[in-house]
């Protein structure tokens, strides 16, 4: 993977979207074959040989072993009566609010599991893994592509700045602390200064990066924005060969496919993917979901 500055290779997805619709194609191109919409994962973590109830009734300094795994949507959906279908939303399938103090937080389903929020902008290490190894067999470019990658992620030119707070009046501020050094910025001032790949509302930095290069857990380590513990996916992925798309707009906490009829069956059959089918023109805002209400997980 390396840093493009040549931003036209972008230009055929930019004539195919239309931010007037007000629906899914302010960020997906249109007029592919099929779509599918690819649920983030959702953290989730219980106390072990405990509830959070009893947790809560501790209090905020209770000490409690943790055990922590990833949930999907239609789980979280089971747990709160809504109902699963392509177009669901996350504060329409789960309460309003915890009954838990703020301290607990998140949603806790009667199986004694909390939920947290589903990633947004982002699959994940694991989906991004997970998709890229359905698609390099929809391509006839797998080595050959570009990843565009959104240019606010603030670590990307600036180091990180950590806060730390001293209690009490004759601590010595650096007694007893670790010493911590930022990682470094992953992209320099050459990339900084380039061209960007401009999208409504989004600017993007772009990188030659095919496929198959993603297809394994450790794509980070070949990915020359990573910077961990931040670890984000492509924003937009497509081939060479522009078979197919994947959009993970920063705002979303879903994530969208576009291609061939039969690279998107692949999505929706892939081992470890939450994916269902969405038509061309899919409303993903709030206002999509018109089955389940916002106080689903209230009745």
């Amino acid at each position: 993977m390396r840093w493009e500055p040549d931003v036209s290779r972008g230009a055929w997805l930019a004539e195919r979207l239309d931010a007037r619709r007000g629906d899914m194609h302010v960020a997906v191109p249109l007029g592919f074959e099929a779509y599918a919409r690819v649920f983030h994962p959702v953290l989730a973590d219980r106390p072990i040989e405990t509830t959070w109830a009893d947790v809560s009734r501790a209090g905020p300094f209770a000490t409690v072993d943790v055990e922590h795994r990833t949930a999907s949507w239609s789980e979280v959906a089971a747990e709160t009566g809504a109902t699963v279908h392509p177009l669901m939303q996350w504060r329409a399938i789960v309460p309003r609010a915890s009954a838990m103090p703020d301290y607990v937080g998140g949603f806790v389903g009667p199986s004694g599991w909390r939920y947290g929020e589903p990633l947004e902008g982002t699959p994940g290490r694991a989906l991004v893994a997970a998709l890229a190894s359905e698609l390099t067999r929809h391509t006839t470019t797998p080595g050959q592509g570009v990843a565009a990658i959104w240019e606010g992620f603030g670590y990307l030119f600036t180091k990180p700045t950590r806060l730390v707070f001293i209690s009490g009046t004759d601590a010595a501020p650096s007694e007893g602390m670790d010493e911590w050094e930022p990682p470094p910025r992953p992209l320099g001032p050459e990339v900084r200064d380039g061209p960007r790949f401009s999208l409504p509302w989004r600017d993007h930095v772009l990188f030659d990066a095919g496929v198959a290069e993603f297809a394994t857990l450790d794509w980070p380590e070949r990915a020359p924005w990573v910077s961990e513990p931040w670890v984000d996916g492509p924003t937009i992925l497509w081939p060479d060969d522009r078979a197919w798309v994947v959009v993970s707009e920063i705002d979303w906490d879903s994530t969208v496919v576009a291609g061939s009829r039969a690279a998107i069956d692949a999505v929706l059959a892939a081992s470890g993917v939450e994916a269902l089918e969405i038509g061309e023109g899919a409303d993903l805002t709030s206002r999509g979901d018109t089955v389940n209400t916002a106080d689903v997980g209230d009745r």
